[in-house]
């Protein structure tokens, strides 16, 4: 029995020595980040994430965040990228050059692998697949103030894979996370357009909301870097 005990003893001390062992000295065990990512302003996001560690070279990153319409250089600027008025490098029918910023939402996750750098540490290169759902809402006004004001949408699902290198500078508690990514979105367009009924004899009468939706499937690239901090 007494040999038993022992036997344990020294296998939980031999592991507890192994797994600190896999610690380089000049490196900290990491659990989490909490992380902003300015760049994707620049696409009408308020990029919110968290990281969390969940096994030795393995964490899960969830994205949230308020989105903001006619904004940036994104998908979600239909001043930019209707086809007629703006670069035109897609076919499809976009909301109303005249529609007015909206608030939407976005959410993403995606998990993390480290095949390169230190155990336990949430650092250096990383590979990782994503799926994000976003939410661009316009609000649409009638100009000669006959119609109520109402709503129109695009909604976006992406699937991507990005290459990143997360750091942590001087082995602080402050982390900076490069990505790049490269994957599919599909997209939908709800959208309003301001018609006239026609009465019997041809001529326009009474103004109204003319619902439509377009979809469609396109590439996405993106880049950016995230500030973050944690422990």
């Amino acid at each position: 029995m007494n040999k038993i005990c022992l036997l344990a003893i020294l296998i939980g001390v031999n592991y507890s020595f192994a797994q600190k062992k896999e610690v380089e000295s000049s490196d900290k065990m990491r659990s989490y980040s909490i992380k902003f990512c300015p760049t994707q302003i620049t696409v009408g996001e308020f990029n919110f994430s968290y990281e969390q560690r969940v096994a030795k070279r393995i964490s899960i990153e969830l994205e949230v965040g308020p989105t903001i319409s006619q904004f940036g250089i994104g998908f979600g600027n239909q001043r930019l990228w209707q086809g007629s008025s703006g670069i035109g490098l897609f076919n499809f029918k976009p909301i109303d050059y005249q529609a007015k910023n909206g608030i939407g939402f976005l959410f993403s996750i995606a998990p993390r692998i480290y095949p390169t750098g230190t155990p336990y540490t949430m650092k250096k290169f990383y590979i990782s697949p994503q799926i994000k759902y976003r939410v661009y809402n316009y609000n649409m006004r009638d100009f000669n103030e006959v119609l109520d004001p109402t709503k129109a949408s695009v909604d976006q699902l992406t699937f991507r894979f990005l290459l990143g290198l997360q750091f942590w500078p001087k082995d602080a508690n402050f982390s900076l996370d490069v990505f790049w990514g490269l994957g599919l979105t599909s997209y939908t367009i709800r959208g309003k357009e301001y018609e006239y009924l026609l009465d019997p004899n041809g001529y326009t009468s009474t103004p109204y909301w003319n619902s439509y939706r377009d979809n469609g499937v396109m590439f996405n690239f993106t880049t950016g870097l995230k500030l973050g901090f944690g422990n």
